[in-house]
């Protein structure tokens, strides 16, 4: 079911859909339970930062994050 929402987001523009896409219950819960113990609180961080979806990439090396419409006000860069 999650390919074919991420499927549908990119093909019919619906980014709302990428959220819950990007959820993997599988693979995701475990390698961040023991590689990445901060990856809640970064996925948390860039949802409510606007992101339209946010997962391990990879083996679990980093965080990555999907934004559609960014909006550069939010951030404050020092």
């Amino acid at each position: 079911m999650l390919q074919f929402q991420q499927v549908n987001a990119f093909q019919n523009g619906d980014w709302s859909l990428l959220k819950e896409a990007t959820r993997d219950v599988l693979h995701q819960p475990q390698r961040a339970e023991k590689l990445h113990k901060h990856f809640n609180a970064c996925v948390r961080g860039a949802i409510d930062a606007g992101a339209d979806g946010a997962f391990l990439s990879g083996a679990g090396s980093c965080v990555l994050s999907l934004i559609y419409n960014f909006n550069f006000d939010t951030f404050e860069i020092s």
